[in-house]
């Protein structure tokens, strides 16, 4: 199920007004297209240069916006997705270097115990039951 909340899915009223922005320039564009074919297929119904000249910069216009500004959306769109999964890839490393530092932590308490023990045992020989105990101690402290 899609949240609500994900800016990547757009909400129905931006939808509806990105599909009607491009059915109205398909719907001009062909009106122009058409009448500027029917310039010269039909110059007899037309004031052919009058009706060319007058043409032919919305022609130029509504071809520099499909060759312009159609392929800037597209690639803004995909930086766009481009940035969402570098700022994924930051978090996920971000956690990763949380859980490393956390392990590092716990690494360095079990060297204590162990150089303490380790300690305790150059000392001088004590009783085995007292090394023992610690080194139980020693072992729980490392399993949890």
């Amino acid at each position: 199920m899609p949240n609500i909340d994900d800016p990547k899915i757009p909400t129905p009223p931006i939808a509806m007004a990105d599909s009607l922005k491009s059915w109205v320039m398909i719907s001009l564009t062909l009106i122009f297209v058409l009448l500027y074919a029917a310039a010269f297929i039909f110059p007899t119904h037309f004031e052919s240069t009058t009706a060319i000249k007058e043409l032919q910069p919305i022609i130029f216009v509504i071809i520099g916006y499909y060759f312009g500004r159609l392929p800037a959306q597209q690639t803004e769109d995909s930086l766009n997705r481009e940035i969402d999964r570098q700022a994924t890839k930051t978090d996920a490393a971000i956690s990763a270097k949380g859980i490393a530092l956390k392990n590092e932590a716990s690494m360095e308490k079990k060297m204590e115990d162990a150089k303490t023990v380790l300690s305790s045992v150059r000392a001088g020989p004590r009783e085995d039951s007292e090394l023992l105990k610690r080194i139980c101690v020693v072992q729980r402290a490392t399993v949890v």
